[in-house]
């Protein structure tokens, strides 16, 4: 029995939607209490799950019950009172790029020094190679100065 009922395609859970709080604090009802989604199957029984009527409801002995779909709509209409008007959109665009532009710049500034203390490392070592190669200095004095480069 156990293994049937885990198995029943019908006794599946379904997802509800991310915005459902959003939903219940904005269709008013009595009780003011937490809402859920749910659904029922019109055509009853076990047929197929083509006829779904989803709705939203709050506690079982509440029998307040939405629709899903004009609570949706409801949503929707509520979620105009946050678009941005088209000059703040610009103003905000302009405002990200500027701070984008400028931590860029920063960077790139940070990796042009990099680069030049590394070059500048490198020149110096391959004049210790020269010194060491016309036996000007001894290899000690180039470990030396090979492991100053590294340390930096």
């Amino acid at each position: 029995m156990d293994g049937k009922y885990k198995n029943n395609p019908f006794k599946k859970k379904y997802k509800t939607s991310a915005f459902l709080g959003f939903i219940s604090k904005n269709i008013k009802t009595a009780c003011k209490r937490k809402f859920f989604s749910t659904f029922f199957n019109i055509a009853g029984g076990r047929g197929k799950c083509n006829n779904l009527y989803y709705y939203y409801h709050c506690e079982n002995s509440c029998k307040h019950r939405t629709n899903s779909e004009t609570a949706n709509s409801i949503f929707i209409y509520s979620l105009k009172d946050f678009m941005l008007l088209e000059p703040v959109v610009k103003l905000y665009s302009k405002v990200i790029l500027e701070i984008y532009n400028g931590h860029k710049s920063a960077a790139g500034l940070e990796k042009t020094q990099i680069v030049g203390q590394i070059s500048s490392y490198e020149k110096s070592l391959s004049k210790a190679r020269e010194l060491l190669a016309t036996r000007q200095i001894d290899a000690d004095d180039y470990q030396k100065m090979k492991n100053l480069c590294k340390v930096k």
